[in-house]
This record gives structure tokens, C-alpha cells and sequence, in this order.
């Protein structure tokens, strides 16, 4: 008897274990599946650059949320940390760039035939990006937004639905 009653007991372990493993796995992938499917969602501009996100597990934020970036066509961001204000017109992107490592904060354009110019390394080829770009941020009646809001009121037009760019799986 008492030999039946530990295989009882070893049994009703093993069952909890097991159902327990299936349960935390079947939340793991659809964190992982979720996460994946958002974050690699992203808007291609006209001009040649992406908005989107950096990678899609950011180790460095809380809850692993990744920041949203302008990107090259190849995934890689333009620049690193928080871009704010941010105008996109037809043929160029330009803003203020916040946090970048190694550095405080720097006004930046890029165009697809300059690349990024950097306003205190070439101010002359800035400001004639700068003022070459016509109208920005194509439509969107909010006066200085951010990388985030450039992004969601892009995915909101038909357009730019079920876009997605090569994005890293983790960064931090």
C-alpha cells in the first residue's frame, strides 16, 4: 500500500509538472509569436527609409518594449535613440535625435543621394536638405511629432497596412 501510495504521488507530480512546462511554453510562444508579429511591422517611405522598430525584444526598457527608429531599407537604424521632433516628407527625413550613445543630442537629415548629414558636421548641406524637403509629414495634422506617433498614424493608412521590415530579434 504504501508503495501504491507514493506512485500516486509521483504520478500527480509528474502530471503538474507537465502541465505546467505545457502551459508556461504555450504563454512563452505567444509572447514570442505576438511580439514578433508587431514589431516587425513598420511603415516604408517613398523617400527610402523605414519607420519602425529597432529590434523585436529592446533588453534595455522595461517590459523589453523596443523603441521605434527610422531605419535603413537593410534594418539597421539611422540613428539610435529617440527622434523628436521628426518631419518625413517625399524625399527626406530630418530631426532631432535624443540618447544616441556616445552622444547628446544632434539635428540630422538624410536623403537618399547625401545619406545622413549631421547638422554640426556640414550645417550648409543640412539646411539646403532641410529646406529642399517640401511639405512634411504628408498629411498628418499634428504640429512636432515623435518617432512613436509618425509611426501609428502611418499604420493607420491603407496604404501603409501589412508592411514589415527586417528587424533584429534582440537588442539592448
Amino acid at each position: 500500500m504504501k508503495n501504491f501510495c507514493k506512485a500516486i504521488i509521483k504520478f500527480i507530480f509528474r502530471t503538474v509538472i507537465v502541465f505546467v512546462t505545457l502551459i508556461v511554453s504555450i504563454i512563452v510562444v505567444y509572447l514570442v509569436v505576438g511580439f514578433n508579429v508587431k514589431h516587425r511591422r513598420c511603415v516604408q517611405l517613398e523617400n527610402g527609409l523605414n519607420i519602425g522598430y529597432n529590434a523585436v525584444f529592446d533588453l534595455s526598457h522595461p517590459y523589453f518594449l523596443p523603441e521605434e527608429v527610422p531605419k535603413l531599407p537593410d534594418g539597421t537604424p539611422l540613428v539610435e535613440g529617440d527622434v523628436w521632433p521628426i518631419y518625413v516628407s517625399e524625399t527626406t527625413l530630418y530631426g532631432i535625435a535624443f540618447g544616441e550613445k556616445g552622444e547628446k543630442d544632434f539635428g540630422f537629415a538624410w536623403r537618399k543621394d547625401t545619406g545622413l548629414v549631421r547638422k554640426k558636421e556640414s550645417p550648409k548641406l543640412y539646411e539646403k536638405l532641410v529646406s529642399e524637403a517640401g511639405d512634411v509629414n504628408l498629411g498628418i495634422q499634428i504640429d512636432t511629432v515623435g518617432t512613436a506617433i509618425i509611426l501609428r498614424e502611418f499604420m493607420k493608412r491603407p496604404e501603409y497596412t501589412n508592411q514589415s521590415c527586417p528587424t533584429k530579434l534582440i537588442t539592448w
